[in-house]
């Protein structure tokens, strides 16, 4: 089936002119060429840029001096950002150091410190490790009439925190606490 073109074929026109368009297409864009003036012109204008291009030689080496004198441009400009990161590097170095040395000096006295629910300085300081069958209702009873109260736990291993009453002595109330081998497993003074 013969190709009718409603505008010109102008993208078809360089594969003309290079001889790679072939079949129906080729003959249907010739036939095309052969009654409009303007695309004659303009295959007529990349026929002479093809030949053109075609008669140009480059001198020998031509290449080979561009390459050299690119990988020469290349080189010199590679130097400059090592020394620069080089210098940052350095500078990054120096404050990760400075930074380390203002941190290390500015711990925290933890005497200044009073946590809300935690012990006093006041206060002694138990582990206890309660029995697994004792009931909660009996260890609040425990906990009240000891004069202790949990600060912190269960830990990973079952450990709780207790914080006995100021003016209570710490030895007494682990004496009294020892003795409820029932309800607590290991209790031992921080």
């Amino acid at each position: 089936m013969p190709h009718r073109f409603d505008q010109h074929p102008t993208e078809l026109l360089p594969w003309l002119a290079n001889g790679t368009l072939q079949g129906a297409e080729q003959d249907a864009v010739k036939r095309h060429v052969d009654g409009c003036a303007e695309c004659q012109n303009e295959l007529n204008l990349l026929l002479r840029l093809r030949t053109t291009i075609q008669s140009e030689t480059l001198p020998e080496g031509a290449g080979e001096l561009g390459l050299q004198r690119l990988l020469r441009q290349v080189g010199k400009k590679s130097k400059s950002p090592r020394r620069w990161w080089l210098s940052a590097a350095l500078a990054a170095s120096l404050v990760i150091g400075v930074q380390t040395v203002m941190l290390l000096q500015r711990v925290p006295d933890e005497s200044l410190y009073t946590p809300l629910s935690g012990p006093t300085a006041r206060e002694g300081v138990l582990q206890v490790e309660f029995m697994p069958e004792a009931r909660e209702a009996d260890l609040r009873e425990l906990l009240r009439a000891s004069g202790a109260r949990i600060v912190d736990g269960p830990s990973a291993v079952g450990l709780y925190r207790l914080a006995i009453q100021p003016g209570s002595d710490p030895d007494q109330v682990l004496r009294r606490l020892r003795e409820r081998t029932d309800l607590i497993r290991h209790i031992t003074l921080e």
